[in-house]
């Protein structure tokens, strides 16, 4: 049996929606509401199974917060728990874009976001593209009681989808611990590019590897 993401559940690649948000223009398009939903074919309560991605608000926080929270305590994801969790979610940084996943019942279940300019000569010299080029996708997560729905592969559809709209190839960077997040990410057309150290420490003291990954033009939704 599938061992579920830590970060965002256990998914097949045909479970990803693919969509465009339309041509693409080499800048942030502007910001409008975007919503779909993800079923799932196996949950018997068909109502219960019903999620829908869309961009957070200044509202969704504190839910995205006690999402995060479930995911903290039973994956310790993030690493360590930070003093200030709704900053943590929002501080991606400038060019950032963000969306929730939420259920039925209006209870957020998982959350992505994506930031444009990816300053890493790394992943420069890796992807050949330079950081204005690129796009990070992080802070995704999927409350446990709201995985095996595919919402973390809408979540990914939703930034995979922004970075096509502004021609930007998408970027990751996943821990060495969580194999089942690799193998999601592997299903999904994403290719390991290469590994390196963490510059921060987790909770026991560890700089861990980190697995850097991208999609290729050729496996973006079109």
């Amino acid at each position: 049996q599938a061992k579920e993401c830590a970060g965002c559940g256990t998914v097949t690649a045909g479970e990803l929606p693919a969509r465009g948000h339309g041509p693409a223009t080499g800048r942030r398009p502007a910001r409008r509401p975007r919503t779909w939903s993800v079923t799932s074919n196996t949950d018997k309560d068909l109502e219960a199974a019903v999620m829908l991605i869309r961009e957070r608000s200044e509202q969704d926080v504190p839910g995205c917060v006690r999402a995060l929270r479930a995911v903290h305590e039973r994956d310790g994801y993030p690493a360590v728990w930070p003093s200030d969790p709704g900053r943590w979610v929002t501080s991606a940084g400038a060019g950032t874009a963000a969306w929730v996943a939420v259920d039925s019942h209006g209870t957020i279940r998982g959350h992505v976001a994506a930031r444009a300019g990816v300053h890493d000569t790394m992943l420069s010299a890796l992807t050949g593209r330079p950081a204005e080029r690129l796009l990070s996708v992080m802070r995704l997560f999927v409350d446990p009681a709201g995985r095996g729905r595919a919402a973390g592969a809408a979540l990914i559809t939703a930034a995979v989808d922004y970075a096509r709209s502004c021609a930007l190839q998408p970027t990751l960077e996943v821990t060495d611990n969580d194999t089942s997040a690799r193998r999601l990410y592997h299903r999904l057309g994403w290719t390991c590019l290469d590994t390196r150290r963490a510059s921060w420490t987790d909770a026991g003291g560890r700089h861990p590897v980190l697995y850097l990954y991208a999609l290729p033009s050729d496996q973006q939704p079109t």
